[in-house]
């Protein structure tokens, strides 16, 4: 197998000269670029997963819905709560954001 040889990257400094940069110096440092942007965006993500929906939000209502009730959601912890709505939930309510199981 005949390897080429690929020329260097280029990477222009403020002064607007020419600074060679290996491409595996290149690669490392990209992949550690996105790696942290995974890191960060994984922060964000997990922090507005644990604020949880107001009843309100999302039309909690005291009466089941055509078969479908917080007993029967994806989101009921079985203990009168809810993993994405905040306060007691009872079993037999109905809310905008049920999921079946």
């Amino acid at each position: 197998m005949i390897k080429k040889h690929l020329p260097p990257i280029y990477l222009k400094s403020a002064e607007k000269t020419s600074v060679p940069i290996d491409r595996r110096v290149f690669l490392e440092r990209t992949i550690g670029l996105l790696v942290g942007a995974g890191i960060v965006a994984s922060c964000f993500q997990s922090a507005t997963a644990a604020e949880k929906y107001s009843k309100a939000d999302v039309n909690y209502q005291d009466t089941p819905k055509d078969g479908q009730s917080c007993a029967n959601c994806k989101f009921w912890d079985g203990a009168g709560g809810c993993e994405i709505v905040e306060g007691e939930i009872a079993e037999d309510t109905w809310c905008s954001v049920w999921v079946e199981v």
